[in-house]
């Protein structure tokens, strides 16, 4: 995802007032709208929330869950790693990966790290060997 949108999306999430996220959204539909279908099938009101508020409301609750859960769950990984529980340390840095957080650099540095001592520790672990 652009980190022009991405930022836009949190302003947005984050702003105080009606007329700022109408501003954001306009810039949003400025900068990077189009006419699209789009199917979710996960999303709880979908299709209720986005007639009601707009797709750019909608996004926006997805970036900022995904802001909020991504530290947590990174967080989640260095628990499991300090109880040496090493392969589910490796499965929440991964998934922690996935949430596009702008830290990002950090949680690969921690995977490589965990993937150079799984390899030395446990050889027979396949998910050591396993490309970033």
């Amino acid at each position: 995802m652009d980190s022009r949108f991405e930022e836009l999306l949190i302003q947005y999430a984050q702003a105080d007032t009606k007329i700022l996220q109408e501003e954001i959204e306009r810039m949003l539909w400025t900068e990077f709208g189009t006419v699209r279908s789009v199917l979710v099938m996960d999303m709880s009101g979908f299709s209720r929330l986005t007639q009601k508020y707009g797709i750019v409301h909608y996004l926006s609750m997805v970036k900022r869950m995904q802001v909020t859960s991504q530290p947590i769950i990174e967080h989640l990984g260095d628990v499991y790693f300090k109880k040496k529980m090493y392969e589910k340390s490796l499965e929440k840095y991964e998934k922690a990966l996935t949430l596009n957080h702008p830290q990002a650099d950090k949680v690969k540095e921690k995977i490589q790290q965990l993937k150079r001592l799984l390899k030395q520790t446990h050889p027979e672990s396949k998910r050591s060997t396993k490309a970033l």
